[in-house]
């Protein structure tokens, strides 16, 4: 399978909108989880929910790091083409 720059430049923009869409969904349902249960939370039951979030945190971050990987293989590719970034190889 050939990846096109179009195909690279959709499965990167498909990776930021994933990682947009777990931004935007899971913190606010923990959010609001945690002023529903109110303060009845066990510590244990607070170092897992931190744990959660902190393992959603770094998930965001290394996907953040593989678009930028991708984003620079893509420029780069384009610089060394001497073309611009919005033509298509593939059209």
């Amino acid at each position: 399978m050939v990846l096109t720059l179009h195909t690279i430049v959709s499965l990167a923009l498909l990776l930021a909108l994933v990682a947009v869409l777990l931004s935007i969904a899971v913190l606010p349902v923990m959010l609001v989880l945690r002023l529903v249960r109110g303060s009845a939370r066990t510590p244990a039951q607070d170092a897992e929910e931190t744990r959660l979030i902190q393992e959603i945190h770094h998930g965001l971050e290394r996907m953040e790091q593989r678009l930028e990987a991708i984003e620079t293989i893509v420029f780069d590719d384009v610089r060394r083409e001497g073309r611009s970034p919005l033509d298509r190889r593939d059209a």
